[in-house]
C-alpha cells in the first residue's frame, strides 16, 4: 500500500482495491492451477510452468514502476502462485518412496520454512526500503524478489534429486 499510495501517486481507495483483488486471486486461482495440475500438465510441470509465469511477474515489478506495470507484475504473480499453492505440498510428498514411512517431521520442517521466511519477509524487505536516495524501496525489493524466484527455479528444475511420479487420470470429471 506504501508503494502504491506514495510512489505510483494512487488514490488509497484504488490501491485498497488493487491489494484486495490481489489477494483474492491468490486465494482462488489455486484451484484453476489444482484443475490444470490433475487434467493436463500433472504437479512437476505445473510447478516449474507456473513458476516462471510467478518469476515473470516479479521481473515485471522490477522494470515497470507504473499502474500498468503493478497490474500486469501483481496479475502474473497471483496466476503464478495459484499454481505453485496446489502443487508444492504433494510434490514434498512424492519424495518418499512407497516404502518409506511419510514422517510428519518433513513436512514440519517444509512448513515451518514457508512461514519462517513468510515472516522475516516483510520487515527485511521494508529495512532495504532506505538503498538509495532516489529509490526509497519499490524496485530493489522486487529485483531481490525477482532473483531469488529465479534461484529456486534453477534449483527445482535443473535438480534431478527430485522425484516426479507420471501423471494419474483424475478422478475428478469436468
Amino acid at each position: 500500500m506504501v508503494f502504491m499510495t506514495q510512489q505510483l501517486l494512487m488514490a488509497k481507495g484504488d490501491a485498497v482495491a488493487y491489494y484486495h483483488s490481489f489477494t483474492a486471486a491468490c486465494y482462488l486461482l489455486p484451484i484453476v492451477g489444482a484443475y490444470i495440475s490433475d487434467r493436463y500438465l500433472g504437479k512437476y510441470k505445473t510447478i516449474i510452468s507456473l513458476s516462471m509465469v510467478y518469476c515473470l511477474g516479479h521481473l515485471v515489478l522490477a522494470l515497470f514502476e507504473s499502474r500498468l506495470g503493478l497490474l500486469f507484475g501483481l496479475t502474473f504473480i497471483a496466476i503464478g502462485s495459484g499454481g505453485i499453492k496446489p502443487c508444492v505440498s504433494a510434490h514434498v510428498g512424492d519424495q518418499f518412496r512407497s516404502d518409506q514411512e511419510r514422517n510428519g517431521k518433513y513436512f514440519n520442517l517444509f512448513y515451518f520454512m514457508i512461514n519462517f521466511g513468510t515472516f522475516f519477509c516483510q520487515p527485511s524487505l521494508y529495512s532495504l526500503r532506505p538503498m538509495s536516495s532516489t529509490d526509497p524501496g519499490g524496485l530493489w525489493n522486487s529485483r531481490l524478489a525477482h532473483a531469488d524466484c529465479h534461484s529456486g527455479l534453477l534449483a527445482l528444475g535443473k535438480n534431478t534429486m527430485f522425484t516426479s511420479h507420471p501423471q494419474e487420470k483424475s478422478k475428478i470429471a469436468l
